[in-house]
């Protein structure tokens, strides 16, 4: 994900394709954002609730430029959705996002999820969308489970119980909105990186989980994928 929107669209479109060349020379795809989403998202503290300013909702004929002359595989699109919390009820400009969809052959992107109805949602994907972005709620409904918890068990001292109490919230969260999106039950484990996932642990730390993997220090994975996005742009 590259996230050009804040410059002027020329810019943007000069930015992205440096990182499509860049993705691409090691099959990596990438999405842009085209539009200001605006509003932030969650940090230490509770983010400041945010409206949509409809100037800066992504425009049909600017989407169509973007994305013949980046080459990006998604587009992350503003059409009154907003990061972190809303101030008010979100109003997704829906026709804007059929004009959209209609124009560009690429996956659609929307950010912002947090606060917007299950039905808004359910036509969102309807009308095109394919991948939403939902963190803030999840990880506010997690944090305050853990408080809950903390409140009610004040002698506590096991770090992994405390932090299990905000994953299990989050993995609730997240299953409500996987049935909402009409993504229930559409993840198969050979295809993913979870291959046991239960209410209570994660693929990742299942022993059947990549078991010939091998631990790579930081500093070297990103010296490895550099020399081969080189060596593959210099063989184009």
């Amino acid at each position: 994900m590259f996230d050009g929107s804040h410059y002027s669209l020329e810019e943007n479109i000069a930015l992205t394709k440096e990182v499509v060349k860049v993705a691409g020379a090691v099959n990596v795809s990438v999405e842009a954002e085209i539009g200001n989403i605006g509003g932030e998202a969650i940090g230490e503290q509770a983010p400041v609730a945010h409206a949509a300013s409809k100037e800066m909702f992504t425009k049909v004929d600017e989407a169509v430029k973007f994305v013949n002359e980046t080459g990006v595989d998604a587009l992350a699109i503003a059409i009154g959705n907003v990061h972190g919390f809303y101030k008010g009820e979100p109003n997704l400009d829906f026709e804007r996002l059929s004009q959209i969809r209609k124009a560009v052959s690429i996956p659609l992107v929307l950010h912002g999820g947090s606060g917007i109805s299950d039905d808004d949602f359910r036509k969102a994907v309807r009308l095109g969308i394919c991948k939403i972005n939902f963190y803030t709620e999840m990880s506010a409904g997690a944090v305050a489970r853990i408080r809950e918890y903390l409140n009610e068990n004040q002698g506590v001292t096991s770090l992994p119980d405390v932090i299990n109490k905000g994953f299990e919230e989050a993995k609730n969260i997240i299953k409500k909105r996987l049935e909402v999106f009409g993504s229930k039950d559409m993840c198969a484990p050979e295809k993913t990186l979870c291959v046991s996932c239960t209410d209570k642990t994660c693929g990742a730390v299942d022993p059947r989980f990549n078991s010939g993997a091998k631990t790579v220090l930081y500093e070297e994975l990103v010296d490895k994928i550099s020399r081969e996005v080189i060596s593959s742009i210099k063989a184009g």
